[in-house]
């Protein structure tokens, strides 16, 4: 996830921030990456995408991690945010 926000977050920024988190609670994690470079395309579906990068990510969370992988734009903020919440 932070190896994707680089790449792609910043493909034309020439800067910016990444924020990464992990939060415990009480019967899951979660795990959250966050940049403020470049926008995802309004159209953007990370389920049709044809990146490596994301196909990986929603693997394991899904697979391997029994959890759940999102991507998308935070409306308040207009940052890039990919999510994955798995069980404890």
């Amino acid at each position: 996830m932070i190896q994707n926000a680089a790449e792609h977050g910043f493909a034309t920024a020439s800067e910016g921030a990444i924020l990464v988190r992990l939060r415990d609670e009480p019967e899951r994690w979660f795990l959250e990456v966050r940049n403020d470079g470049d926008p995802l395309p309004p159209d953007f579906d990370p389920r049709a995408s044809d990146s490596l990068g994301l196909k990986i990510v929603d693997s394991l969370a899904h697979g391997d991690l029994n959890g759940d992988f999102q991507l998308a734009t935070d409306p308040a903020t207009g940052e890039t945010v990919a999510t994955v919440t798995f069980p404890r």
